[in-house]
């Protein structure tokens, strides 16, 4: 199995006709997408992530890969649950990012009411629209959240990275270069029964 498959997204600017048809006989769709800092769309290939579209899939994957790329552990669902969660260092609850493209908008308001009301009671939520059409009506379905648009995010994210992740508390024998050995190091190993 090539390494690009164990990837989710695929830059396509370069590719070939024949190679993109090649990458969605293995389960890759192409779509047009705007990247989270760019203004003008540019062609990936999206590994398909259960029922979800391209673009919240990408949009999800940048969020996770921008986490990633900070030290930090995201935990990632895939239609069930939030998008993403990320440990918070005060907080008991975790920070939740839930990416819209607006479909549940369209299709079921009181679903979406319901889905929020739980998830607010679990974690952190943060709303990450991907259209600007309905930026004004998550506002105003959640005016307590905070709703942004997918440019957004990264700084938002930016901003809150000091309070995410595990206490930077180290045991009080601990240094960076010190020449402690650890407790499990000095283990008896169990003998093997005869």
């Amino acid at each position: 199995m090539p390494k690009a498959f164990k990837r989710i997204i695929i830059p396509a600017i370069g590719l070939s006709s024949s190679r993109i048809s090649y990458y969605e006989e293995f389960g890759f769709r192409f779509a047009w997408i705007v990247p989270l800092n760019k203004i003008r769309q540019e062609p990936f290939l999206v590994r398909r992530q259960g029922h979800e579209s391209a673009v919240h899939t990408y949009v999800v994957e940048m969020i996770r890969e921008f986490f990633l790329s900070h030290g930090l552990r995201p935990r990632r669902w895939i239609t069930k649950g939030v998008d993403l969660s990320v440990r918070q260092r005060e907080s008991k609850k975790r920070l939740a990012i839930e990416v819209e493209t607006g479909g549940a908008y369209r299709i079921n308001k009181k679903a979406l009411i319901r889905k929020f009301t739980y998830l607010v009671t679990k974690f952190d939520v943060v709303i990450v629209v991907t259209n600007s059409f309905y930026l004004a009506r998550y506002r105003s379905l959640f005016p307590t959240l905070p709703v942004m648009l997918r440019k957004d995010t990264l700084t938002y994210l930016f901003d809150l990275l000091p309070t995410l992740g595990y206490p930077r508390i180290r045991h009080k024998y601990y240094t960076p270069r010190s020449q402690y050995v650890p407790f499990w190091f000095f283990r008896v190993r169990r003998r093997e029964k005869k």
